[in-house]
């Protein structure tokens, strides 16, 4: 299996949980692969000593305890007193330890000599979550057991892996798959299945909005990122759920730039957006010779989002075109929807920009790739990848099922529902993905997860008002959404 990221380990738990595989369950399944692993190199009868820490890899450790209690003499040391163990599942698996009358010991004097009687110690200390040089207590059980001379077996990765104070194991027991960069100094890398869903790896899901960036608690205006969406014209409704969606989704400003004619419409929907009218107050629809005026704003802009409402005007197009040129050129994250769409696919060539994020539905896609996209299922992918790969950016196409792909990797989506159906969704899809581009997100993590956002906004909704929603009512949706699965959305 290829090898995966410390991020991409943290969304498979949640969309486990999500698909109906709790942590506790996937926790329960590593210990027990951990165990096996022992026994494999020998364990019966013998003297086990297994450090754990205060997170998961601890509780991993604690589980690993009980398998093997009967089988081996087993002994735990804590790092961290147990009043410390920070997860509700380390806790739970270390009652659960003490029940099965495994010695559990806070980390003291003794612990040389339990070090002294080891035949094999197992560190199952600091997992993927950790940052930075182990310091504390963290550190000197590190000097301790390389120190010892035992054979010692890691838990999914060396505590302090990647800094110069790491432990040196035989051996690392790690779970799903690799974790990208591991090599020797793991020794050899043992990969355990725990019983993710496949649905949680083919499918976008809470986890996706773990790759959100957080937010310093020091951080001032402009650090949450700034979107600038360039629409309007004969509609005044797409570029302002679009703005307000970005908005919504925690960027901190937001321009709007319009055609001069509609800007005291859309200025009269919202306080918060920025109204940049172009042209005088008679112009209605954007033209090649605007695009000037419209990249004047550019700079101030983490992301731009292009085309919700601009409507079909031949020289509409034509300016689309050249924005979406000049954006790949600077190579601008931009997120394209609506005639914008259209517009690429009428030209034929379209520059390359793998910070672009494109938003057909199965019409506009079929304008881009000069097919319509086949029916759900494997050949649906296959196809999305392929025109991803071919225009070198991020397609997010929109159906009952959404396909995600940047021509190398693909996510599903199935949240949502029919009643989402209604004009407007589409410009809270765009303004999302453009907020999420805006804070820094890479442009495929930035499309799963407003695919996954907006769907649950939209579930949300469906169970509010149902077939009547409105997209001003999956707008109202997104902070519950945000506020329920970012871990961080609502802390200080």
């Amino acid at each position: 299996m290829e090898p995966i990221t410390f991020e991409e380990v943290l969304v498979l738990d949640a969309n486990s949980e999500y698909r109906g595989v709790p942590t506790l369950t996937l926790m329960e399944n590593a210990g027990r692969g951990v165990a096996e692993h022992l026994l494999d190199l020998g364990a019966k009868g013998k003297r086990v000593l297994i450090m754990c820490g205060s997170g998961n890899n601890g509780g991993d450790g604690l589980v690993a305890a009980r398998y093997l209690s009967g089988k081996a003499a087993v002994d735990v040391v804590l790092v961290r007193p147990r009043g410390q163990i920070r997860t509700v599942i380390s806790r739970h698996n270390l009652q659960r330890a003490e029940e099965a009358d495994v010695p559990v010991h806070d980390m003291d004097k003794t612990t040389a000599e339990l070090l002294r009687r080891a035949d094999l110690v197992v560190d199952a200390m600091l997992g993927v979550g950790m940052e930075g040089t182990p310091r504390g207590p963290y550190a000197e059980a590190i000097k301790a057991v390389n120190a010892s001379g035992k054979r010692v077996v890691a838990v999914d990765v060396p505590t302090g892996w990647g800094t110069e104070l790491t432990i040196r194991p035989e051996s690392t027991v790690t779970f799903y798959a690799p974790k990208v960069g591991m090599g020797a100094e793991c020794g050899r890398i043992v990969v355990k299945p725990i019983g993710v869903p496949q649905e949680a790896m083919d499918y976008a899901g809470p986890g996706e909005l773990t790759l959100v960036p957080r937010v310093a608690k020091d951080a001032h205006k402009g650090q949450r990122g700034t979107v600038l969406v360039v629409g309007g014209g004969p509609y005044h409704g797409a570029p302002t759920l679009c703005a307000l969606s970005a908005h919504r989704a925690g960027v901190d400003l937001v321009f709007v730039a319009v055609p001069g004619a509609i800007a005291e419409v859309v200025r009269g929907f919202s306080l918060d957006l920025i109204v940049q009218p172009v042209g005088d107050s008679a112009t209605e629809r954007f033209a090649p010779r605007h695009l000037e005026a419209v990249r004047e704003h550019e700079g101030r802009a983490d992301a731009v989002v292009l085309g919700p409402g601009i409507g079909q005007d031949p020289g509409t197009l034509e300016f689309a075109v050249r924005a979406y040129a000049a954006y790949a050129a600077a190579g601008k994250p931009v997120v394209v929807d609506a005639d914008a769409l259209r517009a690429l696919g009428a030209q034929g060539a379209i520059p390359r920009n793998p910070r672009a994020v494109l938003t057909p539905h199965s019409g506009e896609f079929a304008s881009l790739g000069g097919a319509p996209l086949p029916p759900p299922g494997e050949e649906r992918g296959r196809v999305v990848a392929v025109l991803a790969a071919k225009l070198g950016c991020t397609i997010i196409a929109k159906g009952p099922v959404d396909v995600i792909s940047d021509g190398h990797r693909m996510k599903l989506n199935d949240s949502g529902n029919a009643a989402m159906a209604t004009g407007g969704t589409g410009d809270i899809l765009a303004g999302v993905t453009g907020a999420f581009l805006a804070k820094g997100m890479d442009p495929f993590d930035a499309s799963r997860a407003a695919a996954f956002t907006v769907g649950a906004a939209g579930d949300a909704a469906l169970s509010r008002v149902g077939h009547s929603m409105l997209a001003t009512d999956v707008l109202a949706e997104l902070p519950g959404v945000l506020a329920r699965y970012v871990p961080w959305w609502t802390k200080r």
